[in-house]
């Protein structure tokens, strides 16, 4: 790319910046790292220095798709290849939204990495699996108010809280000691164990059973008063909630979601999880506009 005068260079960089920072909090990681790399281009040769962190912004933005899309472990390796040296260059600039972009990219590769580990050690013991399920379930939350809150996508926001919930149930199976993907007949209560035999895997010769979330509930009311008790207060909101889930186009009907449903199914979701919508992980805002003008000025 041809060089630009010095004039309009710094009000186009702005221009692209902003743009850029719009992208990346509406999810549009792709298209932001191409936004990225085509103001790394119009960057003058003798500033390889900002080129340089532009690259590492490239590689960090690649690090949110992949946890974004829920590949943990290719955002471990992406943030981890990267981030040292874009701390130090945001630390550097010394513009308190590019430090502020600084200590939240570290907060992010913490809980990436714990998801990316996690994920590995749940295939060792039930308690490792249910403390992924855990780290999931919230996961999960957060993506979901990703999709409805920077894209308006209540149909993929309510099917990520649909299954953050299940997640929830799981887990707190698993803290019994038994796993609803792969449990014994023997450790159904007896009460429960005819009807759940149409539950036993195909491929299980041992006749071990795999059972969605309104079965681990059942299970859950007899094993823990405690769960059993809550759940009665909001099961049959949850119901109605979940059956608009159920009619709409990502699942087994033709209706679109709207927010109000999106709503009603989160405030019963955080409400299993014992979060607020504050608690959930968020990812960072670059405000790039704010800072990469004046880093070129310099």
């Amino acid at each position: 790319m041809d060089p630009l005068p010095q004039s309009i260079l710094p009000p186009l960089i702005r221009e692209e910046a902003r743009y850029a920072d719009l992208l990346f909090n509406h999810g549009a990681f792709a298209v932001c790292g191409w936004t990225l790399e085509r103001i790394r281009s119009r960057l003058p040769s003798s500033r390889a220095d900002l080129a340089d962190l532009l690259r590492h912004l490239i590689d960090v933005t690649g690090a949110y798709h992949e946890w974004d899309t829920f590949r943990y472990g290719a955002a471990r390796k992406k943030f981890a290849h990267t981030l040292v040296p874009l701390r130090a260059q945001l630390e550097a600039c010394g513009h308190p939204e590019a430090r502020a972009l600084s200590a939240h990219l570290q907060e992010s590769y913490r809980t990436v990495e714990m998801l990316a580990i996690h994920r590995v050690e749940s295939e060792h013991t039930l308690p490792e699996k249910a403390e992924l399920f855990r780290l999931l379930a919230l996961d999960l939350a957060a993506n979901a108010a990703r999709r409805a809150l920077g894209e308006s996508r209540y149909e993929d926001a309510v099917a990520r809280l649909y299954s953050a919930i299940e997640k929830e149930f799981a887990r707190r199976l698993l803290q019994l000691g038994i796993d609803n993907q792969n449990a014994p007949l023997e450790a159904i209560p007896v009460s429960l164990r005819d009807d759940f035999r149409k539950h036993q895997k195909d491929e299980s010769p041992e006749g071990f059973l795999c059972f969605g979330l309104d079965a681990t509930r059942q299970v859950l009311c007899l094993l823990d008063p405690v769960f059993a008790a809550n759940t009665h207060l909001f099961w049959e909101r949850l119901k109605n909630a979940m059956n608009i889930r159920n009619q709409s186009m990502l699942a087994h009907g033709i209706h679109p979601v709207h927010e109000k449903s999106f709503l009603e199914l989160q405030t019963l979701a955080l409400g299993i999880l014992g979060v607020n919508p504050p608690d959930l992980v968020r990812f960072p805002e670059m405000n790039l506009a704010a800072w990469l003008p004046e880093m070129l000025a310099v």
